[in-house]
Order: structure tokens, then C-alpha cells, then sequence
């Protein structure tokens, strides 16, 4: 091998972690506050992200959407967001479900989110009270994130019956 054939196989091999780098950028930037929110709103960013969840981590998805899709306060739509984001890594990791429905329902004075898996389930209480040990902070981070925005987060699970999780938000008209 000569020094050039080198060089352009360093070249390409640089090019190809720049493209890498450059995706993960992107994702990390698109985490921090997704721009497709902004842009086009609550409904087409949980399509988006529901579609990507169900490439990446191989579980089918399935959105429904209950009233009249409309645009809230950005604030709460992130909110919104990045619960259904939370209660969706939290049954990719503990479980084991092969499916999961999202229904986001929209209606002049409410806005309710159920996201509900057909996985493993689990005791509500009892790892709700382990959370306070520094566990399952996500169920904490659900709770918390809610309740900021005058909304509430409701746990239905157990142990072989898959889990719910049901958050609700008053809207200001």
C-alpha cells in the first residue's frame, strides 16, 4: 500500500466518524427540545418519535389520537412530550413488552395521555416507594414534570398485567 492509498483510507475512515458524530449531534440537540414541536406541533412530533422508537428498539407502536388536534402552550407540549418519552423508555427497559398504544386525547378543556404496554407490569407501590432510594427515577420524573404544570400522573400496573400510565393536564382556555 502506498502512503496515498493510506491517506485516503484515514480520509474516508475520518469522514465516515465526522458523519457519525454529526448525526449524534443532531440527536442530542433534537432531545434537548425537539424543533419538530415547534414547528409542527404535539401530534406530528409523538408520530415522529413513535416511528423511530419502533425502528431502534424493535416494539410496535400504535397512536391514536382521541379530538381535534390542536396546538397548546409550548411549554406543556414539551411537557407532554417528554413523559410519553420517559413512559416509553422506562417499558422498552423494564418491560418486556412487545407492544405499545399511545392515545392522546385533546379537548377544550383537557389534555390526557394514556401510554399503555403489554409487558411484564409491576407492584406500583412498591417501586414507587424504592424510587425515594434513587431507583426508578423516571416514574419520579413523569410524577414531577406533571405536576409543574398543574398535571397529574396515575400508575396502573401489576405483575403480569402490563402497565398504564395515564397523565392529565387542565387546559387554560
Amino acid at each position: 500500500e502506498t502512503d496515498l492509498e493510506k491517506a485516503r483510507e484515514e480520509l474516508n475512515d475520518m469522514k465516515a466518524q465526522v458523519r457519525t458524530s454529526l448525526q449524534e449531534v443532531r440527536r442530542i440537540i433534537f432531545d434537548l427540545r425537539p424543533m419538530i414541536l415547534d414547528d409542527l406541533g404535539l401530534v406530528p412530533a409523538i408520530r415522529k418519535y413513535l416511528d423511530e422508537y419502533q425502528q431502534k428498539f424493535k416494539i410496535d407502536t400504535n397512536f391514536i389520537l382521541l379530538g381535534k388536534e390542536k396546538r397548546i402552550d409550548s411549554v406543556l407540549e414539551v411537557a407532554i412530550f417528554r413523559i410519553i418519552q420517559e413512559a416509553l423508555i422506562n417499558a422498552y427497559k423494564h418491560s418486556g413488552a412487545n407492544r405499545i398504544d399511545v392515545r392522546l386525547e385533546i379537548s377544550q378543556s383537557q389534555v390526557t395521555v394514556v401510554v399503555e404496554d403489554n409487558g411484564r407490569g409491576f407492584e406500583v407501590e412498591k417501586v414507587l416507594s424504592s424510587a425515594s432510594t434513587g431507583e426508578h427515577y423516571g416514574l419520579i420524573n413523569m410524577r414531577e414534570r406533571a405536576e409543574l404544570f398543574g398535571g397529574r400522573v396515575i400508575f396502573q400496573s401489576e405483575p403480569g398485567k402490563g402497565t398504564k400510565v395515564i397523565t392529565r393536564f387542565v387546559l387554560d382556555n
